[in-house]
């Protein structure tokens, strides 16, 4: 049975979407805040989006089976100027958004794959990256892309740490809650003043600090040497845009650690579904040597796992902290790419083979650094 697609090809057409994308979501055990509708949306409207294809599946009977929502990026990719497909949301989510419903994971692959064959001149490649590598869905895609004559890669890139509640409440006395070194930092900053600690989760709330954290932020990257994202107009943009349009439904926490009355360190998470998703986070570079943004992860994670969240997401990427935290790395993403030139492929296949050896070798380290000082990447 083949299914239709619709393709919605304006930000503000999407809104017939949301009922459907709600009801597929509802219909999927495991779920974040990167592939509601609002955090999309949110996304859509921040930035210049000219190639939006906002792809809706639907079966015989009209129903949509499948959602999902692509850009056309246009820039350097590897060596070359190309046009490209990708999920809507990233490079700023740690999940891509491909909403399928049980049972139709082939048939959406299937239509999926018809459908990029229907549009090959306008575009070079298309990179579906940060998907659950063992998706029914991920793995009929390369599939499909493949009996009808296209290049197609599927590559594990990274896991996502986490922290469910039983794990947390399991032992008392391991994590960040049985640290002495933050029981001593905590002792010292309260040496300034009481420390306390809360959640913002309204609108209204949330915006009264945001200005604020967005300060704290810039001054923290700033005393490190680089630069924030947030000092960018367009990315504090996208943060009001998600506080705009996720926080009606709850999506957004900001939790704040202050001492005598004073915000020292901010965090920025995402809920959904009794799932936490911790975002980005900040701290006055003053108190560094107090660690208030681990300070503000212990009394963030106390709260949360006491008022309905059942697993934490770290998201991507590795780092001491979220060890310290009990964070699991259990959650194996992936890179599915598709070309129909072979040369395309061929440069494709040569980046994975370097990226994979870089890790072993620093000598490829520092020449992919000079290579992208000398061929910035731009975007479109």
């Amino acid at each position: 049975m083949s299914l239709r697609v619709d393709v919605v090809t304006s930000v503000s057409d999407c809104d017939p979407l949301r009922e459907p994308w709600d009801r597929l979501l509802s219909q999927c055990e495991d779920v974040t805040p990167f592939e509601t509708f609002e955090w999309t949306k949110a996304n859509l409207i921040s930035f210049e989006n000219n190639g939006v294809q906002v792809l809706a599946f639907r079966d015989h009977s009209s129903r949509i089976v499948g959602i999902v929502p692509l850009v056309l990026r246009r820039g350097r990719k590897f060596l070359r100027r190309r046009r490209w497909l990708e999920f809507a949301g990233l490079p700023y989510a740690d999940y891509g958004i491909c909403l399928v419903c049980s049972g139709f994971e082939s048939q959406v692959a299937g239509a999926l794959v018809d459908y990029l064959r229907s549009v090959r001149p306008t575009w070079n490649g298309v990179y579906l990256d940060n998907i659950r590598q063992n998706d029914e869905f991920t793995r009929n895609v390369p599939a499909a892309a493949r009996e009808v004559g296209l290049f197609a890669i599927m590559q594990p890139t990274f896991r996502i740490r986490r922290l469910t509640k039983a794990a947390f409440t399991a032992d008392p006395h391991s994590g960040l809650q049985a640290s002495k070194t933050l029981a001593k930092a905590r002792r010292k900053i309260s040496e300034a003043g009481e420390v306390t600690f809360d959640v913002k989760k309204t609108e209204v709330d949330i915006r009264e600090h945001l200005e604020s954290y967005f300060k704290m932020h810039i001054e923290r990257c700033s005393s490190k040497g680089v630069i924030s994202p947030l000092a960018e107009a367009g990315q504090q943009r996208f943060f009001q845009n998600i506080v705009k349009t996720c926080a009606a439904s709850g999506q957004v926490w900001l939790s704040i650690l202050s001492c005598g009355g004073r915000p020292i360190a901010y965090r920025f998470s995402l809920c959904y579904r009794g799932s936490l998703h911790l975002y980005s986070t900040c701290f006055a570079p003053l108190l560094a040597k107090y660690s208030p943004s681990m300070l503000l992860l212990e009394s963030l994670l106390d709260y949360a796992f006491g008022h309905g969240i059942q697993v934490v997401d770290f998201g991507m990427g590795a780092s001491p902290q979220k060890e310290k935290a009990g964070a699991i790395a259990e959650q194996r993403m992936a890179r599915v790419e598709l070309y129909h030139s072979r040369h395309a492929y061929a440069e494709g296949q040569l980046y994975l083979a370097v990226q994979r050896n870089a890790a072993k070798s620093k000598l490829l380290r520092n020449g992919s650094r000079m290579l992208r000082k000398l061929l910035p990447y731009r975007q479109q």
